[in-house]
């Protein structure tokens, strides 16, 4: 390629709320053709609520203009040229005008991070509502065993704001939202973004966008333009509008110089006029303006083929989403009965594996009990042979007796032969009478004497163990924080809400009061603020 066709292509990265894109562009390349190139690349079909803005060469944020060439804008000289892709125009009912998954995803991620840098304000048990929404959306599910303490520590899900203004810990606030998160079983991510959108858009400054002015007595206020029309509020107050003018009520928008001009339908009424005090954003404001009203006209006719086209297949997402949840929880009531029937299975298993080891332990004693019998049988055979030997001595030592019992008889009877003999000779010879005597006496004393005995020995003895819940949920969360809030660290929105929520009115509360009467009379109203 020749150095004068390198020249004709420039570099742009476009940074999408989930993605950063790049493409090559000529200088003839306009807004448009910008913008559809992004489009095609993420497969958006819900264009008009998104466009492309930039950062201009005096460091201010800038939509880029469809119709001009992009080269041609004040876009910085640098390469990569970088721009965004935002959202621009915000419906009046998230639930039924967001209608792609992309386009809730994108929606999703940019009120996520209005939430996070504080550009949408919303007060603490708010805050760990949406948060609780976002934890769902990336994890699904609860579950225990994947959601440990300190899983959400790198995660940003609260405002700086909330963090510096409440007495507790970053477990403490874990310990809430995930109180909330485990509300959410079956809740598929895409729902929960949804639930996020629904539960923000009820938020006061909620697709506001915000634009100081003053009225022609030079009262400085805050200007107001949101899908269903104007509102103006007062200097020190961004929450509750003090007067408001539907798109229904607006004919036309213009400015010149500084000085905006409202038209309103009403012939009897005069003009609304303001005045700008920056008049670098004049025709922001009026592209706000014009593009809100269209589609404020837009949602009362009736759908045009492709959004009837993207409908219908929203409700077959949605059918198909309805089978797989039931097939879920179809499958989640499987697998508790499995899980029932292992518990059950692990509880017998558990006792049979306790009635084995029992019976290993009364099998150890029983055999332990019969080695000690096995022991006493030893104990008790030698015990045996020991009274066998001493009944086999006592046998002996009985003969013994018996022969020496048999020798004295013996010996008696000699005895007394021989006593009878020597009475004989006494008696024959009768020598002396002392000697007979004497041979008497020891006859009587030989014949009385009784035979000793000796007595036998005795034998030796053995030894012997947002619905309901939603609300009952932000109730708890508010009872939770009441106190631990630093009083001095409250923001003039915070004091706001707080008068604002004394008195029991709403956002649209407001809003529907604020819009009573004609336009004459508001228009008089905003004069004399």
């Amino acid at each position: 390629m020749s150095r004068k066709g390198r020249h004709q292509w420039f570099r742009v990265l476009v940074h999408t709320a989930d993605a950063t894109l790049e493409f090559s562009i000529q200088p003839k390349t306009t807004g448009q053709e910008l913008f559809d190139l992004v489009v095609r690349t993420t497969g958006l079909r819900e264009t008009w609520f998104f466009d492309l803005c930039y950062e201009n060469t005096k460091g201010r944020m800038s939509w880029l203009k469809r119709e001009k060439k992009v080269l041609t804008q004040d876009v910085p000289h640098i390469q990569p040229l970088p721009f965004h892709f935002k959202v621009k125009y915000y419906p009046e009912d998230v639930t039924t005008e967001l209608i792609q998954p992309v386009t809730q995803n994108l929606f999703y991620l940019h009120v996520k991070q209005m939430v996070l840098d504080e550009e949408l304000w919303c007060k603490a048990e708010h805050c760990v509502v949406l948060a609780s929404f976002a934890v769902q959306a990336t994890f699904g599910d609860y579950d225990p065993e994947l959601c440990p303490p300190g899983f959400l520590h790198d995660m940003r899900l609260l405002p700086e704001r909330i963090l510096n203004q409440y007495q507790m810990t970053p477990e403490m606030w874990e310990e809430r939202i995930v109180e909330c998160y485990k509300n959410y079983r079956n809740m598929f991510p895409e729902e929960a973004k949804m639930k996020y959108l629904a539960f923000a858009q009820d938020f006061e400054m909620y697709g506001v966008n915000y634009f100081p002015i003053k009225n022609k007595r030079g009262t400085l206020l805050w200007l107001g333009v949101d899908a269903l029309g104007l509102n103006i509020y007062k200097s020190n107050d961004k929450l509750t509008p003090s007067i408001s003018f539907p798109w229904s009520e607006i004919k036309t928008v213009s400015y010149n110089d500084r000085k905006f001009v409202i038209k309103p339908l009403d012939k009897h009424a005069v003009d609304l006029v303001f005045f700008s005090t920056d008049p670098s954003v004049n025709k922001t404001i009026l592209q706000l303006c014009i593009g809100n009203h269209e589609l404020y006209l837009k949602r009362r006719e009736p759908d045009s083929i492709e959004v009837q086209q993207m409908r219908a297949e929203a409700a077959e997402r949605r059918e198909r989403m309805d089978k797989d949840r039931g097939r879920l929880i179809r499958e989640m009531q499987s697998r508790k009965l499995a899980e029932r029937e292992k518990d059950k299975m692990s509880i017998k298993l558990k006792r049979a594996e306790r009635k084995a080891a029992q019976t290993k332990q009364d099998l150890s004693r029983m055999r332990e009990a019969a080695q000690i019998l096995s022991e006493k049988v030893e104990m008790a055979e030698v015990e045996t042979g020991l009274l066998l030997a001493k009944a086999q001595e006592a046998e002996t030592t009985l003969q013994q007796m018996l022969h020496e019992k048999e020798r004295t008889e013996q010996e008696k009877q000699d005895l007394v032969r021989q006593a009878r003999d020597a009475k004989e000779s006494a008696q024959r010879c009768m020598l002396n009478h002392s000697c007979c005597d004497t041979c008497l006496r020891w006859r009587c004393c030989v014949a009385g004497s009784p035979p000793r005995e000796t007595e036998p020995r005795p034998h030796p003895q053995p030894p012997q163990r947002h619905d309901s819940r939603l609300e009952a949920a932000i109730k708890n969360i508010s009872m939770d924080l009441e106190g631990l809030q630093i009083a001095d660290r409250k923001t003039t929105e915070d004091q706001i809400h707080e008068q604002n929520a004394a008195t029991g009115e709403t956002k649209y509360d407001t809003l529907s009061r604020i819009t009573r009467g004609s336009a004459k009379s508001r228009i008089t109203f905003f004069e004399e603020l």
